[in-house]
């Protein structure tokens, strides 16, 4: 029977699953506070490598949502990481907002 559903025009074979590709990292960072950026950004690097691509200084003003937590007037860049890494290695970064978010004192509003 399942070799004449597999006949079916339109149906597909079972594949063995694949390798996943490596993946290129991505990371978002929002502040209040533009002057701490440099200081994240060389830290992200030393744990994720160097940096090879960053938007400029972006105005976060699509919603309120962080307001509470980082206050107003937020801005935002985003930085891409040379180094293509094992996508199934991504979970086990410690380079959770969380941890990150700890890093740098005085920043208890996540800075």
């Amino acid at each position: 029977m399942l070799d004449s559903i597999m006949q079916e025009e339109g149906a597909h074979r079972w594949e063995p699953p694949t390798i996943p590709e490596p993946v290129k990292l991505v990371a978002s960072l929002l502040t209040g506070e533009p002057e701490l950026l440099a200081q994240v950004k060389e830290a992200l690097s030393q744990e994720l490598g160097p940096i090879d691509l960053e938007s400029e200084l972006l105005p976060f003003d699509h919603t309120s949502y962080y307001t509470p937590e980082f206050g107003s007037g937020l801005q935002r860049q985003i930085v891409t990481f040379e180094k293509l890494v094992d996508p199934g290695g991504c979970r086990k970064s410690s380079a959770g907002p969380t941890t990150w978010r700890a890093r740098w004192p005085g920043t208890e509003n996540g800075g």
